[in-house]
């Protein structure tokens, strides 16, 4: 029923603020985690069309100016809730002109969802379509993006993603 939909999200977020406070600071905040499973949505989406090599065009955590750097375009990963899409913008070079690749921003409108999926589950199933080194080379990514598998325990939230928007970024 609905009351035991909202009963089970609301020991979900409360078990994710125990671990939280028990964990320290090398856990990902929520806000990271929403980055980061919006980030390997799109990198999922770039395998499935344009095969692993994608992997390497994923320079957000290796302190990439930009969230992915392909071929044709420079591409901005946002995440907004489901019912406000507003985005932030930490790094405003992030979207300013700096060759003549086209810029995108694709905005990943993610929301909870008992049922949904979880970033450990979508890191796991994208290694699964991985083959090395490109496997090596995520795990690596994974890292410096500050997710390790040690942590996986710490992110229970399951997401689903409720809209996608990419649109090129214009002067």
């Amino acid at each position: 029923s609905e009351r035991q939909l909202r009963a089970s999200l609301a020991k979900a977020i409360a078990e994710e603020w125990e671990e939280t406070w028990r964990g320290g600071s090398r856990r990902l905040s929520r806000e990271q985690q929403r980055g980061l499973f919006s980030e390997l949505v799109v990198l999922k989406n770039l395998i499935s069309h344009r095969g692993d090599r994608a992997v390497n065009w994923w320079e957000g955590p290796d302190n990439g100016l930009h969230d992915f750097v392909t071929p044709d375009a420079l591409l901005e990963v946002k995440t907004h809730g489901r019912t406000s899409r507003n985005i932030r913008v930490s790094v405003l070079k992030q979207l300013k002109p700096a060759s003549d690749q086209p810029r995108l921003l694709a905005c990943i409108g993610m929301g909870r969802k008992t049922g949904g999926q979880t970033l450990p589950e979508l890191v796991s199933e994208i290694e699964g379509v991985l083959e090395e080194p490109l496997k090596s080379a995520y795990f690596v990514k994974l890292d410096n993006a500050g997710y390790f598998d040690e942590h996986a325990v710490s992110y229970p939230a399951a997401y689903e993603v409720v809209s996608v928007y990419v649109g090129p970024i214009s002067s």
